[in-house]
């Protein structure tokens, strides 16, 4: 999905009294959500907002996350050595 089609609202739900949330069809639609599939939530409290996201997404996440970390640190390392040899240089 491409920025310009980026949506926020999906629409609406209410909670059961089980503490059950019905997600609506568009939303399980676009993220690929069937019946069975575990799904997390993560918060805010202080914002008083939660989101919603696929199990399987967070090690997708994790991944990401962590190759960019080891991208950040190699430029950061590079950045050190080129600095490193300015110094001598001068």
């Amino acid at each position: 999905m491409n920025p310009q089609q980026m949506e926020i609202f999906y629409g609406s739900g209410s909670v059961g009294a089980k503490g059950q949330i019905v997600i609506p069809v568009k939303f399980r639609k676009i993220f690929n959500i069937h019946p069975g599939d575990q799904v997390i939530f993560m918060g805010n409290p202080q914002q008083n907002a939660f989101a919603v996201m696929r199990a399987d997404q967070l090690s997708t996440m994790q991944t990401q996350l962590d190759q960019a970390k080891a991208q950040i640190e190699r430029a950061n390392a590079e950045l050190a050595n080129e600095m490193k040899k300015e110094t001598k240089t001068k």
